[in-house]
């Protein structure tokens, strides 16, 4: 009783962006259940794809062409499926591996600084309540913080992020 391979595949974050009635439809898990009346009423979608460079190798180059495109077919099935909605499409790095030029060159790039040590204190008090930023802890945090920072650079090893700091 093997059905066709369409009917197997469940409708990811792309095609849930690009056309969420169709991802209703051709759902499995969602079979037999009504289209909600607000999934029409879509406008845009914003989607984040976090820490792009911890995927596989070949992810950023298999999307080249359903972004460009705005339209990609999915598995089993012979129909493309076209982006009906605007989106917004985020994605975040942590440098940890060089992503192709040809990806990269067709996003607008915006990279984020190294949070002050000043800017460190806030965001730990904003993160922790009752820590004061004038806390002999965090201090001590800041200093073993900022050597283990300047470790790492003579490594030539990636320097630790603010969550590493948090």
């Amino acid at each position: 009783n093997v059905r066709e391979e369409r009917e197997y595949v469940e409708p990811g974050v792309l095609w849930w962006t690009f056309d969420p009635t169709s991802a209703h439809r051709f759902s499995p898990r969602l079979k037999g259940v009504e289209l909600p009346p607000r999934l029409d009423q879509i406008h845009g979608i914003v989607v984040l794809l976090d820490e792009i460079d911890k995927a596989e190798p070949d992810v950023p180059n298999d999307l080249l062409v359903p972004l460009g495109d705005r339209l990609f077919v999915p598995r089993g099935h012979t129909k493309s499926v076209v982006a009906t909605k605007d989106f917004l499409l985020c994605i975040t790095t942590n440098g940890e591996r060089e992503l192709p030029q040809a990806f990269v060159r067709r996003f607008v790039t915006l990279s984020l600084k190294r949070p002050s040590p000043e800017q460190l204190r806030e965001i730990a008090a904003a993160h922790h309540p009752g820590l004061q930023t004038t806390d002999v802890l965090l201090d001590q945090v800041l200093t073993a913080f900022d050597e283990l920072e300047k470790e790492m650079a003579r490594l030539k090893r990636r320097r630790p992020s603010t969550a590493e700091f948090l």
